[in-house]
């Protein structure tokens, strides 16, 4: 008869050999339920016009704007709220320490045209303002923040207000 100290050590190897065996069946059922996935449950991945792959495709006539780069303070769509300079590399800055930056829907931003602000009316018409608000919107945005010194640095950055 073996020591029961050896019975403990073949019993707790092979209960590891089993939940490793469990693990890897798991593990390979789930990869292979996301490879064969049908075509309908796979998210085209398209890429925009700055090549950045997008999540979720754009709804067909959906309301779409990009930035300006040329000059985006003449852009009726974007309010920077601050004076935004070029940089050499063809970004921009912005040298406030808060900055809060507008984009709005092609119709604009017209708070006279918010006729409630109930949101089970709201819920029911489907939008605040205009039929094409900002809503189950995607964005991307690439942002570089300076920091001269630590006090200037701290605070909360807020990079689009969507209205």
């Amino acid at each position: 008869m073996k020591p029961s100290h050896e019975i403990t050590i073949y019993t707790i190897i092979v209960t590891l050999v089993i939940l490793l065996t469990l693990i890897i069946v798991a593990f390979y059922y789930y990869n292979i339920q996301i490879l064969h996935q049908p075509a309908s449950a796979v998210i085209a991945s398209t890429l925009d016009k700055f090549g950045i792959r997008e999540i979720y495709p754009t709804k067909s006539s959906g309301e779409e704007w990009f930035m300006n780069m040329q000059d985006p303070t003449r852009d009726p769509q974007f309010d920077p709220q601050s004076t935004i300079t070029k940089n050499p590399d063809g970004s921009y800055k912005v040298t406030k320490t808060i900055v809060r930056m507008e984009v709005y829907p092609s119709t604009g931003y017209h708070q006279d045209k918010i006729t409630t602000l109930n949101q089970k009316e709201l819920a029911a018409k489907g939008y605040m303002q205009s039929p094409n608000d900002w809503k189950n919107v995607e964005m991307t945005g690439y942002v570089k923040h300076i920091c001269i010194s630590i006090a200037r640095c701290s605070g909360t950055v807020n990079l689009f207000s969507l209205r």
